[in-house]
């Protein structure tokens, strides 16, 4: 375990008190725990001495000394790794350390497949903007839980992607409260978790070790893995009826185009360095068998565009074409673990494509520009 790597994102807080690690000793057992307040780590660690106290040492120090994997020990004066030691802080009130409200209501959640709970973590993020703007819920992730599989959504006002998998699961005992986010008849509850701390969940756990999710009264997500708690604060604003955007986009019935992403990807990817991304519309049209792609720069005449074809399954019928941002397409086309995606688009609707990986399937929703 590298503690310097852990907290050392917690050490550029400019109030003292949050720029501090807090060392618990209790029972035979050592803590350390660092906050930002919106998020905050414990690192569960070996004790020298089983004696009961509390004190704080400076982040910098821990990350600046303490940088290698070797085993860390709480001692009655501060922490060592054997070689370096980081000293209590003597100038600050430990009381002011800012601790976990009592939280009441907990319904624990079965994450199964921690790596393929990781896989698709990563790859909705791209979705997200991470960032305060427009609306709260364009920077989260929404998990939800059903009966059978759980999904992962996450959407940046403009485009959406949804997971499902059989990766976690809510236990049947979950309180009546904890279902205020359900979506449909097989979902059972979920919720916000911002991305920010999302995108930390593959950093700091190991994919192959068992992760559990407690969720208090929908305010706190508690990941822990029985030697690093993550606490994540979760926001509260209500997330949209995706549903809708679903069914918009025409996700029914038989007419797809089947596509090698990776092919169309290589030529967008050239595409869009030539030219500047935010300018540039894709316009898909249909030509007899082939649904064509076609690349060019909008509101700017006698640019030459790229042009290839899509095969379309034979027996669906003709489609108008559509415009939507390329830099949208090539951001869905990079979503790993599938050699083909179907792509579903009816008029002039969202463009739905379909995929499945390791562990999940998965829907990725393009809302198209005006043309």
């Amino acid at each position: 375990m590298n503690i310097s790597k852990l907290v050392a994102p917690y050490g550029k807080s400019t109030m003292p008190i949050l720029a501090h690690a807090l060392v618990n000793m209790r029972q035979g057992r050592g803590t350390l725990t660092v906050t930002d307040i919106g998020t905050r780590i414990t690192v569960r660690l070996e004790q020298s001495d089983k004696i009961d106290a509390k004190f704080l040492i400076p982040v910098k120090e821990i990350s600046g000394k303490l940088k290698g994997t070797k085993k860390v020990m709480v001692t009655v004066t501060g922490i060592t790794d054997g070689q370096n030691t980081c000293d209590l802080a003597k100038d600050l009130e430990i009381n002011d350390f800012p601790l976990k409200r009592t939280m009441e209501e907990p319904v624990e959640v079965q994450i199964k497949d921690t790596s393929v709970f990781f896989d698709i973590i990563k790859q909705a993020l791209p979705f997200c903007h991470k960032r305060k703007i427009v609306s709260e819920y364009a920077n989260c992730l929404f998990i939800t839980y059903g009966e059978g599989d759980t999904e992962i959504v996450a959407s940046n006002i403009q485009n959406l992607i949804r997971f499902r998998t059989e990766a976690m699961e809510l236990p049947e005992n979950a309180p009546f409260r904890f279902r205020r986010y359900k979506i449909n008849k097989n979902h059972l509850g979920g919720f916000l978790i911002p991305a920010a701390a999302a995108e930390r969940l593959p950093q700091i756990y190991d994919r192959k070790k068992p992760l559990k999710c407690v969720v208090y009264n929908q305010e706190y997500a508690v990941f822990d893995d029985g030697t690093i708690e993550f606490t994540v604060r979760l926001p509260k604003p209500d997330m949209p009826a995706y549903e809708d955007v679903l069914q918009r986009a025409g996700c029914f019935g038989d007419e797809y185009l089947i596509i090698d992403p990776e092919a169309v990807l290589k030529d967008l990817s050239r595409f869009l360095e030539e030219h500047r991304k935010d300018k540039v519309t894709t316009v898909l049209y249909d030509r007899s068998d082939t649904m064509t792609v076609r690349h060019v720069l909008a509101m700017e005449e006698g640019v030459p565009a790229l042009n290839y074809g899509i095969k379309r399954i034979p027996g669906t019928r003709n489609m108008d074409r559509i415009a939507l941002n390329g830099f949208d397409l090539e951001r869905a086309l990079k979503v790993q673990g599938t050699d083909r995606i179907r792509w579903d688009s009816i008029g002039l609707v969202p463009i739905a494509l379909k995929g499945s990986g390791e562990g999940y399937t998965f829907d990725i929703i393009i809302m198209p520009v005006r043309f």
